[in-house]
């Protein structure tokens, strides 16, 4: 699904084509400043903690840097979400802070915390970042997907 400033994706097995999450996109265009806030959410329990969080992150980076020119990306987490925590500083994101007591779970109130990452700074990242997250197919991406600029 997308709408002009939010896209919306069903995540997929590439094997099964069975959904297993969703991912967002959204532009933010505040202070002239180009910000793309992503978020993700994988459903299978079974699925969590094999690397396809910092996969789906990484995709959501490329389309903000690469497609929508973002000068910057950023994202929320639940405090006791530690996989998710470890999934975007993997990709570069740094913790920028904390909003107290923003989600009620399980009978607690949990902070959110923020993270983000600018662009020169994922640019630094992005050849070693996509050959440790696509491997051997990471040569052929780059290849087709070199257009992103500094």
């Amino acid at each position: 699904m997308k709408d002009e400033k939010e896209l919306h994706f069903i995540l997929e097995l590439i094997d099964s084509k069975e959904a297993i999450g969703i991912a967002r996109l959204q532009r933010q265009d505040w202070g002239n400043v180009k910000t793309a806030d992503i978020g993700t959410y994988i459903g299978k329990k079974e699925l969590w903690g094999k690397g396809l969080g910092r996969e789906i992150t990484v995709g959501l980076l490329e389309m903000a840097f690469n497609q929508i020119n973002a000068e910057r990306c950023q994202a929320w987490s639940v405090e006791y979400n530690r996989r998710a925590h470890n999934a975007l500083e993997a990709c570069g994101f740094k913790k920028g802070g904390a909003v107290r007591q923003t989600v009620f779970v399980n009978g607690r109130k949990w902070d959110s915390y923020y993270f983000d990452i600018l662009r020169d700074e994922y640019l630094n990242t992005r050849l070693d970042l996509l050959k440790r997250t696509l491997g051997d197919k990471a040569k052929d991406y780059i290849g087709k997907n070199d257009k992103i600029e500094g």
